[in-house]
């Protein structure tokens, strides 16, 4: 553990917080913290929030999966944003150079809020509506190579397009 204020590395035991947790205080510069979370600022256990995505790639709702848990249904979402996001970045990182010879590309449809008809009358949200996933799988290796979503028209497509450019090797 480093101090985020003088970047010492040397602590000394300081009392515990509400929760139980250890505290413990700078040896140079007195400023106090506790121990760094697991799991990218979450309070709770990897080994819950692991139990919790597995609930819910197997299909089961977020409150079922809260309850279920034992879990507070906004922890049940921040672990879906912070896995989310980790996937994102972990996808951004290594799908790059890919030799492939044979690439299916897909459309899924889905709708954000509401159809696009119900948001086209009542004057919805503009993210509201059809939304499409758009997928790049490579044919032999079942690999997904890209993804994005978004409306079904030519912007949307060219940045999918120019995505998949990306993590193809010349």
């Amino acid at each position: 553990m480093i101090c985020q204020v003088c970047t010492h590395d040397k602590f000394k035991k300081h009392g515990k917080t509400r929760d139980g947790q250890q505290r413990y205080r700078c040896c140079d510069c007195g400023k106090t913290c506790s121990e760094p979370k697991p799991l990218y600022g979450l309070a709770t256990d990897i080994s819950k929030a692991a139990q919790a995505l597995g609930m819910l790639l197997e299909g089961m709702s977020i409150r079922a999966t809260a309850r279920l848990t034992g879990l507070d249904k906004d922890t049940v979402q921040r672990i879906v944003e912070v896995a989310g996001q980790q996937c994102h970045q972990f996808m951004a990182d290594t799908m790059q150079n890919l030799t492939c010879t044979d690439i299916q590309c897909d459309e899924v449809w889905s709708f954000v809020a509401m159809k696009e008809r119900t948001a086209f009358f009542q004057g919805g949200h503009v993210d509201a509506g059809d939304a499409y996933v758009f997928t790049a799988i490579d044919r032999e290796t079942k690999l997904l190579i890209c993804y994005h979503v978004g409306k079904r028209d030519s912007e949307h497509a060219l940045e999918f397009t120019s995505k998949l450019g990306n993590c193809i090797a010349d």
